[in-house]
């Protein structure tokens, strides 16, 4: 099982390496080099042009919270992209906005169902002898 650091000490990080922000979030550098590719991550820089170093910045550790939540619930890696476009982009159309985010708002409900149904059926197994 992989550590993650503090994120409150990441979070005050004004530079961080592929390295920092995967050991910070539990991830694997090629699941972030994944993010970027896709899109899920912004604000990558290359700060030091003397070698080849990309700063992912302290705000994709919070980026990189939300989609591992996300898919904790079922999204895929689009949907979460979707998400983060969403709430992101002003020119992003309000009601498309607003009907996505209640669609996956009712999958997230639909999946804490299942879960609950789940949670009594394993309860049951406990309670019989």
């Amino acid at each position: 099982m992989r550590v993650t650091a503090d994120l409150g000490s990441l979070l005050n990080h004004h530079h961080m390496k592929i390295s920092e922000i995967a050991r910070g979030t539990g991830l694997t550098k090629d699941t972030v080099r994944l993010y970027e590719r896709l899109g899920l991550l912004i604000d990558i820089s290359r700060p030091f042009p003397s070698n080849n170093y990309k700063d992912y910045g302290a705000s994709n550790i919070e980026r990189i919270q939300l989609i591992k939540q996300l898919q904790q619930v079922g999204f895929s890696l689009y949907d979460c992209k979707m998400v983060l476009l969403s709430t992101q982009d002003s020119e992003f159309d309000a009601d498309l906005q607003a009907i996505m985010l209640q669609e996956k708002i009712e999958q997230i409900e639909m999946k804490i169902k299942e879960l609950r149904k789940l949670k009594t059926k394993l309860s049951e197994f406990i309670t019989e002898d």
